[in-house]
């Protein structure tokens, strides 16, 4: 978690009247708004479950989720940040993707394909002259708007590219723009399904649908983010502040226990079409490591959430950031309809003698098929 540690230092440069934010910290990187996670729900999960989304977050936390995208998404989250210190400081995520399964000569594929916008506002601040007379009033802030593409085979392996654009203004005539580029991986093992409910078989089987009493299945996802050019703001062109390059890689798993599809036939009538998929306990974990290129630093993170009937989730993680000197718990719930819409709470620690910052996410997900 690098909010924390990169956004304050700028919050209070900017309310002092400094006027680059190279002068926040030698360690801080340019685009700021790049460094702050967007989904709550990952967020509760200490962060490691980020390169294995496949959601409209999927476009900023790893664009291999794209490639395997199902149906159409969009995505909404929002936090308040540097709360005691300043008002108005605001991060915000928006973001609408698509994906579907087609055979092309006789063979699967997956494309998907997204569109976001993500925005930190640096609240009011005020401008002063000599002697602490008030002169003009600014409004910072920083925006990054970006498309991610997507192949993959549908259910097992996606790889995606993004593009995105980068804006900040500062106010004091700090302004300054560039382009990055993102790579990613997402890849699913089949599932290891325990006990066969429609024969009444108890043996082991493995298969890329899901099903039986008990399945499992693994995951790993990797991504190369914001590799771009330097910032360099206009009033100070010489000198730019490198872009938070990001590595960021995890292995997960996941269980689930008793679909309702997988029960008697009166059962599966009762509960037909829209429950047929979902199960009534299931359990994911995950752990991560990411990496900025600016300075080689690694950074720990784990986490584990259980989902009770696709309803109710309550999620825990850690986060180990020596370089952002931020070492705590997170911890997040959320609740959704079957999977189709959702809203996810998290509180998340930022550096040492801050308040934790909450984040939440609204989601919907509407599955359709072409003729």
């Amino acid at each position: 978690m690098r909010s924390g540690i990169r956004l304050v230092p700028v919050v209070i440069m900017l309310l002092t009247g400094a006027s680059a934010p190279s002068a926040a910290s030698a360690q801080a990187a340019g685009a700021f708004v790049l460094q702050i996670p967007v989904d709550a729900r990952t967020e509760g999960m200490g962060r490691a479950w980020a390169p294995l989304v496949t959601s409209a977050f999927s476009a900023w936390n790893n664009p291999g989720g794209v490639g395997l995208l199902q149906g159409a998404h969009l995505a909404r989250s929002r936090d308040d940040l540097a709360e005691g210190l300043a008002v108005g400081v605001v991060q915000e995520y928006r973001a609408a993707a698509i994906g579907h399964d087609f055979l092309v000569n006789g063979l699967p594929l997956n494309v998907g394909a997204a569109v976001y916008e993500g925005r930190l506002e640096y609240g009011e601040i005020q401008g002063t002259g000599p002697g602490g007379v008030p002169t003009q009033t600014f409004y910072p802030w920083e925006e990054t708007e970006g498309l991610a593409v997507g192949l993959g085979v549908p259910g097992v392996v996606g790889i995606g590219f993004g593009y995105k654009r980068v804006e900040i203004d500062l106010g004091f005539g700090s302004y300054g723009d560039t382009h990055a580029l993102d790579l990613g991986f997402l890849v699913r093992s089949p599932y290891v399904r325990i006990g066969e409910p429609e024969t009444g078989k108890s043996g082991l089987s493995v298969s890329y649908e899901d099903g039986g009493w008990v399945s499992a299945r693994a995951l790993g996802g990797i991504a190369w983010m914001n590799d771009g050019s330097d910032v360099s703001l206009m009033n100070s062109p010489n000198s730019g502040d490198p872009l938070p390059h990001l590595r960021r890689g995890s292995v997960g798993l996941e269980v689930g226990a008793v679909r309702f599809g997988d029960l008697a036939p009166v059962t599966r009538e009762i509960f037909a079409g829209i429950l047929q998929d979902v199960r009534l306990v299931s359990l994911s974990a995950a752990y991560g490591e990411e990496a900025s290129l600016v300075d080689d630093s690694w950074e720990g993170q784990d986490g584990w959430e259980v989902r009770i009937l696709d309803v109710f989730s309550y999620r825990r993680g850690s986060i180990d950031d020596p370089r952002g000197k931020i070492q705590d718990t997170t911890e997040g719930w959320g609740v959704s309809l079957f999977g189709y819409l959702g809203y996810d709470h998290a509180e998340i620690p930022q550096a040492v003698g801050l308040p934790r910052v909450t984040k939440e996410s609204w989601w919907v997900r509407v599955p359709f098929r072409l003729p």
